[in-house]
């Protein structure tokens, strides 16, 4: 679903090595406002150590990253997710010791601008931005359908609803483009039927949604375009119909046809 010309993302011969390990070969990828694009590959193509470069986890090597046409290859984490880039992880990240909707509130953080003595003495801009963070969780906890269990911890939830918590905080920073990594791994056929109509709500919202994804039935019914990385090399990128029937894919997954 592409609304404009202008691209949200793109990824200039994106290059990252650690030793003598070339993890991202030069990678181009060009991602557009609204769109879902997937990004896959085998295990160890590259694909996590594109978002960590994209999110400013990594430094690049070599190449450029521009969102919404502004140089980010050398910004930090934290001023990444304020101009608008937010991820989750392939393992849950969640902080164990705070409940469901303190976990989300974390999100909105990014977006604050309370200073020591703000919090300290507890002056009327700490406690309004409080009061929007915890409106905004609650909203994005009932649009999950997750009110209910806002003051649960989270290790007392099913994965499924973990996964559902960390994207909710994610989404808590109002980002423009949302990172997610694996967001079905762990999930059932029914989690993942949720988690597909969810992605289809959250782009609604004018959300970009960029996917790194082993759930090839996931993939093919959700996304508007795919890239494949293997051996930090792109070597396809098209429509899902294009992806299935790609000889380059098929070999990188299945191997080499042997007589």
């Amino acid at each position: 679903m592409i609304t404009t010309a202008t691209a949200l993302l793109q990824v200039d011969r994106l290059t990252k090595r650690f030793g003598g390990l070339v993890a991202l070969d030069r990678v181009d990828l060009t991602i557009w406002p609204r769109e879902i694009f997937s990004l896959i590959g085998p295990n160890g193509a590259g694909k996590t150590t594109l978002f960590n470069v994209v999110a400013g986890i990594h430094p690049s090597d070599g190449g450029k990253v521009l969102f919404r046409d502004a140089d980010i290859t050398w910004r930090k984490a934290h001023d990444i997710t304020a101009l608008g880039i937010a991820r989750t992880f392939q393992n849950i990240r969640l902080v164990p010791t705070m409940n469901v909707l303190e976990n989300v509130m974390l999100g909105t953080y990014s977006r604050t601008k309370s200073n020591l003595a703000d919090i300290f003495f507890a002056l009327p801009r700490d406690r309004a931005e409080r009061r929007q963070a915890r409106e905004r969780a609650e909203e994005l906890l009932a649009t999950f359908g997750m009110a209910d269990r806002r003051a649960f911890m989270p290790t007392k939830l099913p994965y499924g609803d973990q996964r559902r918590v960390e994207i909710a905080r994610a989404l808590a920073s109002e980002p423009a483009l949302l990172l997610l990594d694996e967001p079905s791994a762990g999930m059932n056929p029914r989690e993942m039927s949720e988690l597909l109509d969810l992605l289809l709500q959250i782009r609604e919202t004018g959300k970009t949604i960029f996917i790194i994804e082993h759930n090839m039935r996931l993939v093919m019914n959700i996304s508007d375009r795919v890239a494949v990385l293997n051996f930090g090399t792109k070597i396809a990128e098209g429509k899902p119909a294009e992806i299935q029937t790609h000889p380059r894919v098929i070999e990188a997954y299945l191997g080499s046809k042997r007589n």
